[in-house]
């Protein structure tokens, strides 16, 4: 929840105050006789559920009376302020302007009359769909990494033109290091420290890059009490009571770190570079952490809550994880914690809260049919030392594993300069990886090392 004025508060308190709202485009400022409709629809989440590991980006609908020219993707910052009459005096009062949001202009068109402008905007969590090398040449290269996710945190934060919350890197630790990321996005590797955190990653409404935690929370936002126009309450989730930690590195396959028991339900996120004491940790945070499903429509919200905070209805508390607000005298918001049909079946299952990408089991089933590969020309080989020829057979067997292998991240595979114990592959994006072989004295590949360090060793 943002930080407030007692004089805010007081304001808010008086049954009869109103909200007042102002956007700033490309340094003009467009107050209420302006807007014709706002909105800011946003979301904690990334599936139907709870879960740990999100990036979201929020949105803001606009209509309004522009003024002069509005660049493309220009920067709008929204912000509300209230007020109400002093009963003392008779005179208006007014707060001081909080803020509600930073968005910039996706799409644009005008109404029938060509007078109003509907602009449809982003955060800037969505400049995030980018590689994370192309904006850090300096750091393409595998004798840099690993790297601090401190330092990674911070890179994204300046590269998307936001703030890093002093909150998240204080709560980074320095023994965070991060692998070399290769073509992943700067949103993938937000995503790896969400989940190391337990939380999930938003810009806030102060234009922040903050993430925010599963946990029980004993600090209530607001208390609505009945101030809403409609009200409908799903089943409470089980307590959360383990946390599965997955994730690959290079070519050594699937690690995997739990905690807790299966009592309760399983939040579980992928992390390439997780540990047992990171494991440890998220579930110290979610420990007996209850989700509670619920919509709550023409909801009289403080301008002041914020996505993540917890609220009580009618004496009861949840997380706010999705919110809408409309942007009028009332300032009201339609907000909740969306159903997930899952936590409604009653016959037992281990619940995953996190729903990532399948590529790490696609790996990891390629792992294993290399692996197999080479226990079958093992078992062909026997215990004693066949002829040249049908090593060489053998070799170009170990050949197509290795393609075989490598199909899910690379473009093409280059043997050509097989004879000099060497071969190479081209990564998407352009990246050639140059991939170095021992032999032993029989012929046999005993181990593959690769150009960024990582390698193989293959036992006969």
């Amino acid at each position: 929840m943002k930080q407030t004025t007692q004089s805010y508060k007081d304001i808010f308190a008086n049954p009869n105050h109103w909200a007042e709202h102002q956007v700033t485009i490309n340094g003009v400022t467009y107050g209420m006789d302006a807007i014709v409709k706002l909105s800011t629809p946003g979301q904690l989440f990334d599936t139907s559920g709870p879960g740990i590991g999100s990036a979201v980006s929020r949105e803001m609908e606009l209509e309004f009376m522009p003024r002069g020219t509005i660049p493309a993707a220009a920067k709008c910052v929204v912000k509300t302020r209230i007020g109400a009459i002093d009963e003392a005096t008779g005179f208006e009062q007014w707060s001081t302007w909080i803020p509600m949001g930073e968005f910039y202009i996706d799409s644009r068109a005008y109404d029938e009359t060509g007078e109003v402008m509907k602009v449809h905007c982003y955060d800037a969590m969505l400049k995030t769909e980018y590689v994370y090398l192309d904006k850090h040449m300096d750091s393409d290269s595998g004798a840099s990494w690993p790297k601090r996710a401190r330092e990674v945190y911070q890179n994204i934060s300046a590269d998307i033109g936001v703030t890093g919350s002093a909150d998240v890197i204080q709560a980074i630790p320095a023994s965070w290091v991060m692998p070399y990321p290769g073509n992943k996005t700067a949103r993938d590797l937000l995503r790896e420290i969400a989940v190391a955190l337990g939380g999930n990653f938003v810009v806030n409404d102060s234009g922040l890059l903050a993430c925010v935690r599963l946990k029980k929370s004993t600090t209530v936002a607001q208390d609505l009490k009945l101030n809403v126009g409609a009200l409908e309450r799903g089943v409470d989730s089980g307590a959360f009571t383990k946390v599965r930690i997955t994730g690959i590195q290079g070519v050594e396959g699937v690690t995997e770190y739990t905690a807790g028991n299966d009592t309760g339900l399983t939040i579980e996120g992928e992390c390439p570079w997780g540990t047992q004491a990171i494991a440890d940790s998220v579930l110290s945070t979610i420990a007996g952490w209850v989700y509670r499903p619920y919509t709550a429509s023409e909801a009289l919200l403080d301008p002041a809550v914020e996505i993540g905070d917890t609220v009580k209805i009618n004496g009861w508390t949840s997380m706010v994880a999705k919110l809408d607000r409309n942007f009028d005298k009332m300032c009201d918001a339609t907000l909740s914690a969306p159903e997930d049909e899952e936590l409604n079946h009653e016959y037992p299952y281990v619940y995953t809260g996190y729903k990532g990408n399948h590529e790490l089991k696609k790996v990891e089933q390629e792992v294993n049919k290399v692996d197999a590969e080479v226990a079958g020309l093992k078992s062909d080989l026997g215990e004693t030392n066949k002829s040249l020829s049908e090593t060489n057979k053998n070799l170009e067997a170990f050949k197509g594993s290795i393609g075989s292998m490598s199909s899910q991240r690379t473009t093409a595979l280059n043997f050509s300069k097989w004879s000099s114990k060497e071969f190479t592959e081209t990564l998407e994006g352009g990246t050639v990886m140059t991939y170095t072989l021992t032999f032993d004295s029989s012929g046999r590949p005993t181990k593959v090392t690769a150009s960024d360090g990582h390698a193989i060793g293959i036992t006969w």
